[in-house]
């Protein structure tokens, strides 16, 4: 398949080859998440491969949903050069998330585009917080998880960048570091 949507657009299980380089926006351990240079659909990759935030791969494995996303599995990873990772997707909270774009892949609401695995941009305050993540509104009536390793009381205004996830079809937020949450 040349696209992710293309290749996304199959039963679990199947065995997919993403053959157009696509470019890795977040890497979190054994995950990382690739996009379309277009910005039009991310995916999350679950593989040991050694990957770096802006490198181009080709990418094959079997089609699943991991806590509500929709991700390759076993996948294999060939490198076809690196870059940089592309601006990110500027969204409401309660725009996270997105239609449906096909029956195999699962939604957690929103509206408009299916944004699950793009880097994105959000904005709100802090309503609540834990050991490696906070929460944020912003007025849409939506709240988002963020994991960050900052700790930041609440009320306390914020702007962050990452990969738009999910956890328990809840919104989540994956920064990468720090950097990728600034205080106002």
């Amino acid at each position: 398949f040349a696209r992710i949507a293309e290749a996304t657009d199959n039963p679990d299980g199947t065995v997919v080859i993403i053959d157009q380089p696509k470019i890795v926006t977040g890497v979190f351990g054994s995950v990382f998440y690739i996009q379309e240079p277009d910005r039009t659909r991310g995916l999350r990759i679950e593989s040991n491969a050694s990957v770096a935030l802006g490198d181009l791969v080709r990418v094959a494995g079997r089609l699943a949903v991991s806590d509500g996303e929709r991700c390759l599995r076993d996948a294999e990873v060939v490198k076809q050069g690196s870059g940089a990772a592309p601006k990110p997707v500027a969204l409401r909270i309660s725009d996270i998330g997105g239609s449906a774009p096909d029956s195999y892949t699962p939604s957690i609401g929103g509206t408009g585009a299916y944004n699950i695995g793009l880097l994105v941009r959000t904005m709100g305050r802090v309503t609540a917080r834990g050991s490696g993540w906070f929460e944020i509104t912003d007025g849409s009536g939506a709240v988002a998880k963020v994991l960050s390793s900052l700790v930041l009381e609440p009320g306390t205004f914020v702007a962050v960048t990452g990969v738009a996830s999910t956890e328990a079809s809840q919104r989540l937020v994956r920064t990468i570091n720090p950097s990728d949450v600034t205080v106002y």
